[in-house]
């Protein structure tokens, strides 16, 4: 029986729509909505336009993205702000209501993705981890 290895690497821009269609036929054939299937994205930093296409790309299809840091958007708050959900003014003048939509629950509620950012490799890998725990345990034959 052959295995598909934990971790694979993407390579170039157009590896990265491969892998989506790989990840899309895994889904199919497993008969479970990409966002529910445990696959992560993970790279080092988004620093400009084609990485960051590729990025929300993935993050259109439903799969969650760690960063180690990205230089374009604060760090994030965990979930939607006030101002987010039109409630109000921002905590502070650095806020990013758009960061706040990747990385908290619109995205998430609205394709099943989530853009985390975690600085530190180590809590990078806790994350992916997590993640894939997460969607592992959602699917009852995946323990």
């Amino acid at each position: 029986e052959a295995q598909i290895p934990p971790v694979l690497a993407m390579g170039s821009c157009s590896d990265n729509a491969r892998i989506i269609q790989v990840f899309a036929q895994l889904a199919h054939e497993a008969e479970i909505p990409l966002a529910d299937m445990p696959f992560v994205l993970s790279g080092p930093e988004f620093a400009h336009e084609k990485p960051v296409g590729q990025m929300v790309a993935v993050l259109a299809h439903g799969i969650t993205t760690v960063v180690g840091f990205s230089p374009q958007l604060p760090i994030p708050a965990t979930g939607l702000t006030a101002e987010a959900k039109g409630e109000g003014a921002p905590a502070d003048e650095n806020h990013n209501p758009m960061a706040d939509f990747f990385s908290g629950e619109g995205l998430e509620s609205l394709l099943g993705s989530r853009l985390i950012v975690a600085a530190d490799p180590q809590e990078g890998a806790r994350t992916i981890l997590s993640v894939l725990d997460q969607k592992r345990a959602a699917l009852a034959e995946w323990e």
